[in-house]
């Protein structure tokens, strides 16, 4: 631990050593993949092996804050590995989730947003939120308000062609649609999706596909070579063997 202050509640602390991705997405990543180099990233877009099996981190929070993040990261944890989540209904290539805790998995996603905006981690570098959408997820963060009334959140499922779970993570990157920014961070087959302006989603298809205050979140299920940064990967990747060999 080291003395300085807490990026979050801006209080002079001892400063624990923070998972900027939480870290039960490595435990399970390792789980999937069946050795250390089972465990696949793309940097750059270029496929490696993962050099960080146990998740990047910096001393960012304070042990308070620290204890605050986790209450919604166990939740999440859960959600995604422990429990059966209830299914409300499976259709083609997507499975609609219900009565999810809300609240809870919201601030989740909302700290994972937060934490990669204001990281001096290099690899987090394209997720730019902007000093005041940082301040007011910050605020947020400490006063436990999931801010339902703006930036939506979705999620995706990147599995292998015969639908699989894989054991592959991405470099957080941003996408510019109309001015507006998104950001995405694949980290253990599920791929986060951060939507800083609601406009198109609201009343639109892709609504159903964000986390709603009503606890119902649809997953759709993508093999990894329809994934655009993935596909590239892997299509530079066998294009560099054939020109070596």
């Amino acid at each position: 631990m080291i003395l300085d202050t807490c990026r979050l509640c801006h209080q002079g602390s001892e400063l624990r050593k923070s998972h900027i991705v939480p870290r039960f997405h490595k435990r399970r990543q390792r789980a999937i993949g069946e050795d250390r180099d089972g465990l696949v990233t793309i940097n750059d877009g270029n496929l490696k092996t993962d050099q960080n099996p146990a998740g990047l981190w910096e001393y960012l929070l304070c042990g308070g804050c620290e204890k605050r993040i986790n209450n919604w990261e166990t939740y999440a944890a859960n959600w995604f590995y422990n429990w059966d989540p209830i299914i409300a209904e499976e259709i083609p290539g997507c499975v609609l989730y219900k009565d999810l805790r809300f609240e809870e998995f919201r601030l989740y996603c909302l700290s994972v947003l937060w934490r990669m905006s204001v990281s001096s981690l290099p690899y987090y570098n394209r997720v730019d939120v902007g000093h005041s959408a940082a301040e007011t997820l910050r605020i947020a963060l400490i006063e436990g308000d999931p801010l339902e009334e703006c930036w939506p959140v979705g999620f995706k499922k990147i599995v292998n062609p015969s639908g699989g779970d894989v054991a592959l993570s991405v470099e957080p990157y941003s996408v510019l649609i109309d001015g507006k920014k998104s950001f995405y961070l694949l980290t253990n087959g599920f791929l986060h999706e951060f939507y800083m302006d609601s406009m198109g989603i609201d009343d639109g298809l892709l609504a159903q596909g964000c986390l709603s205050r009503a606890g119902t979140l649809a997953v759709a299920r993508m093999p990894y070579p329809d994934h655009p940064v993935i596909g590239r990967a892997i299509r530079g990747q066998i294009k560099a063997s054939k020109n070596n060999g």
